[in-house]
């Protein structure tokens, strides 16, 4: 058994009672400790507008040791196990569109986050009912849009045209959930700035064990529930707050150092208040657009485009950082967002610090932006 022994520990001890020193005493004393000045953050703090998340910075952390993970680049592994999707041991489709080859299709989720037997949602479940214990029943139900049959077909390597569809698919299912569901949703006009919405839609794609993705078969995951999530809740206290979108906020505000790609319709970024290394957001620049199905064609296109190269360069960039690919992409539609998709890769663990509040990334956003723009460049 390994111990650090009481000899070694006598050699280091510089005080026995930290309550002896006073505060100048201890603080010369970390500013004489060899190494520290070495790994000294940054020097910056940014706070993310939507829910005043604070970050700090230090890239120089991402240097300390590390005894729990490999510092070898994964291997890949192909994996024997049947997949339940290909065997058609999932629930039966209600959306189904052609592809090149194969289909893209739309079913129940059979380990729901929501389930409705057929009772009305009799109200919205919002953060504005915080002071209750019980804010509320949640109704809904939970869907999978399958990207494609093809068991290795996915968004870093499917073509543009294919992905379109299934955007434009999941535009229309988001849709139509919030405007063909009156009689069992609340009313939702006032968060969605549209007329006729009902209930609250989540979009959003899971790759990978790390970050909740259970079946390597690609898919996405679509939610319509009487609950707004917080990042809704945020979007939509935002424009309130602000008297303009997210999405158009960040369009203004980016510097010309943070931006990625200028893809026509769309942009890609990094935004200015990162939480993690190389995460990114694409921003669609018409911000009157709430939901997907008002994309234009070339909105469309443009936004396919923007979320195939980041998951691209995100299967060649992980392995390069001795991490397994693993990312979650995030649609913001609806309140107050304007129509932007945020990409966060796991590139470094959650801890107690940021479980408490503070972010601390180990990477700043311009080192983020340089290291992915070359990757872009490189595709």
């Amino acid at each position: 058994m390994q111990e650090l022994s009481k000899e070694r520990l006598d050699a280091l001890i510089q005080c026995k009672d930290v309550t002896t020193a006073d505060y100048a005493q201890i603080v010369d004393w970390v500013k004489a400790e060899p190494g520290i000045s070495q790994f000294a953050p940054d020097g910056i703090c940014r706070i993310d507008p939507r829910n005043r998340r604070m970050t700090i910075y230090n890239a120089a952390r991402s240097k300390r040791p590390q005894d729990n993970r490999s510092a070898k680049p994964p291997e890949p592994v192909a994996s024997s196990k049947p997949c339940p999707i290909c065997e058609g041991k999932t629930t039966r489709p209600i959306d189904v569109a052609s592809l090149g080859r194969g289909f893209t299709f739309i079913n129940k989720n059979l380990f729901p986050c929501f389930f409705n037997a057929g009772e009305e949602a009799t109200r919205a479940v919002t953060p504005q009912n915080e002071l209750q214990m019980d804010a509320g029943v949640p109704v809904g139900n939970h869907y999978l849009q399958w990207t494609s049959t093809v068991h290795d077909h996915d968004w870093f390597n499917m073509d543009v045209a294919d992905l379109t569809i299934v955007l434009e698919r999941l535009g229309a299912f988001e849709t139509h959930l919030l405007t063909a569901s009156k009689e069992q949703m609340p009313a939702t006009s006032e968060w969605y700035g549209v007329a006729n919405t009902h209930g609250f839609v989540l979009m959003m794609k899971n790759f990978g064990a790390a970050v909740g993705g259970s079946l390597a078969h690609g898919h996405q995951q679509v939610t319509h529930s009487n609950v707004i999530s917080k990042s809704a809740y945020e979007n939509w206290l935002f424009r309130k707050q602000q008297g303009i979108s997210f999405s158009k906020y960040m369009q203004q505000v980016t510097p010309e150092s943070l931006k990625l790609m200028d893809l026509g319709e769309a942009m890609l970024a990094v935004p200015y208040f990162m939480r993690r290394p190389m995460g990114a957001m694409l921003f669609v620049k018409d911000d009157s657009k709430t939901l997907l199905s008002e994309l234009t064609d070339s909105e469309r296109v443009a936004t396919v485009t923007g979320i195939r190269k980041m998951v691209r360069l995100y299967h060649r960039l992980m392995p390069a950082l001795c991490r397994d690919v693993a990312y979650n992409v995030l649609f913001h539609t609806g309140p107050g967002a304007g129509i932007y998709v945020e990409f966060l890769p796991y590139t470094q663990e959650t801890g107690g610090m940021e479980q408490l509040g503070l972010w601390v990334c180990q990477d700043t956003p311009d080192g983020t932006a340089t290291v992915l723009r070359e990757y872009l460049a490189a595709e």
